[in-house]
C-alpha cells in the first residue's frame, strides 16, 4: 500500500491511498479491500480506531490496482472522571429523567476532544431521522400536495398573488383540512377554490383545480421515494422558515452532546472490561427481529453485527452508570 497524501487535524484524517493489485487480489469484493486497507493504514500510523470511515472516491486501475481517497475520525483519547455514585438530584423513580441526569453528569465529568467529523455525521443521522418522521406525517404529506397544486392552479390561471401568499393559503388551507372529518374529492376542490378566489369562484376554476390534482396525483405516482423525502424535508425547513444551514447549526450542539456521551460510555465499557457474547448478541437481534418482522440474520445485515454489538456494549455502560448513581 501506498500513501500519496494524508491530512491530520481537528481529529479528522484524510488520506489518498495506492492499494496495490497483489493487495486489491486478496479480497473477492472491492469493499472488503477498502475496508482492510483503512484498517491498515490506521494500524501503520498508530491511529487506533477510526471511526465513521467514509469513501470520497474509489478508482479501480487497469492493473488491477484501487486508488482510494477516504476521510474518518480519530478515536480520541477519553479521560474518565467520576462515573460510578453519582449523586442525582430527582428520585430514581422518575425514571429516564433520572438516568438522562447521571448520564450528563458522567459525560460532564469526563475529558475529551471530540472530533468535528463525529459532529457532523451525528448531525447527519439526526437528520435522517427527523427526515423519516416527516416522511411519516400526514400532515405534510397535505401540505405538500396543496402547495403543489395551489402553484400549478396560479400558473395556470395566471393568478396575480405572490408566492408568499400562496403558501400563506396552503398553510391555512393544509390546517383545515387535517381538521375537516369529510376529506371528499369535492370538499377538497372547492376548498382549493375557494381558497384560490374566495367564495364567489367561477365554474371552471373546478376543472382547473381537478386537473391540477390530477397532476399532482400522477408526480407522486412516477416520484421515488428518496425525492419525496427530500422535498418533504425541505418543506419541513419552510415551515420552520430556516435553510439546512439553520436547521443544522441548531441542533450542532445537541450532536455534540450526544457524540460526547457515546466516546463517554465506549470508555466506561472498556474501563469495565465490559464484553458482548456472541450469544448475547444473538439474542438482541432475535428480539429486534420479532419486532420487525425480521429473521435474526436479517437485523445483523442491515445494522451491522459490530453496530449492533456497540449498542449493546453502551446499553450495559449506561447500567453501570445509572444502577450506581443515587438520589441526594
Amino acid at each position: 500500500m501506498k500513501i500519496y497524501s494524508e491530512h491530520l487535524e481537528n481529529g479528522c484524517v484524510e488520506a489518498l491511498l495506492l492499494i496495490e493489485p497483489q493487495e486489491a487480489a486478496q479480497w473477492e469484493e472491492i469493499e472488503t479491500a477498502v475496508n482492510a486497507a483503512i484498517a491498515r493504514y490506521a494500524q501503520e500510523k498508530g491511529l487506533g480506531i477510526l471511526l465513521f470511515p467514509r469513501v470520497l472516491d474509489c478508482d479501480e486501475q487497469d492493473d488491477g490496482a484501487i486508488l482510494l481517497h477516504f476521510e474518518a475520525a480519530v478515536k480520541p483519547k477519553v479521560t474518565l472522571g467520576q462515573y460510578k455514585g453519582l449523586s442525582v438530584g430527582v428520585p430514581r423513580k422518575e425514571g429516564e429523567r433520572f438516568a438522562q441526569i447521571a448520564l450528563e453528569k458522567a459525560s460532564e465529568n469526563a475529558a475529551m476532544e471530540i472530533p468535528a467529523l463525529l459532529v457532523e455525521r451525528r448531525l447527519e443521522l439526526m437528520r435522517l431521522q427527523r427526515r423519516n418522521d416527516v416522511l411519516q406525517s400526514a400532515s405534510y404529506q397535505t401540505l405538500a400536495d396543496v402547495w403543489a397544486i395551489l402553484r400549478d392552479c396560479s400558473e395556470q390561471l395566471e393568478f396575480p398573488q405572490s408566492p408568499e401568499w400562496l403558501w400563506a393559503r396552503a398553510m391555512e388551507l393544509t390546517s383545515h383540512l387535517s381538521a375537516e372529518d369529510d376529506r371528499s374529492v369535492d370538499t377538497l376542490l372547492s376548498s382549493l377554490a375557494e381558497a384560490l378566489y374566495g367564495e364567489d369562484y367561477e365554474p371552471d376554476v373546478l376543472r382547473t383545480v381537478g386537473e391540477a390534482i390530477e397532476k399532482r396525483l400522477r408526480r407522486r405516482e412516477e416520484t421515488d421515494a428518496e425525492t419525496v423525502a427530500e422535498e418533504l424535508f425541505a418543506l419541513y425547513l419552510k415551515t420552520r422558515s430556516q435553510s439546512e444551514e439553520d436547521w443544522r447549526e441548531e441542533y450542532r450542539l445537541t450532536a455534540a452532546e450526544l457524540v460526547r456521551t457515546e466516546l463517554m460510555l465506549d470508555a466506561v465499557a472498556e474501563a469495565e472490561g465490559l464484553e458482548v457474547g456472541n450469544d448475547e448478541l444473538q439474542r438482541q437481534a432475535a428480539a429486534l427481529g420479532e419486532e420487525y418482522a425480521l429473521t435474526a440474520q436479517q437485523v445483523l445485515e442491515l445494522t451491522g453485527e459490530e453496530n449492533l454489538r456497540f449498542q449493546l456494549l453502551r446499553a450495559k455502560a449506561r447500567a453501570v452508570i445509572t444502577e450506581s448513581a443515587v438520589y441526594r
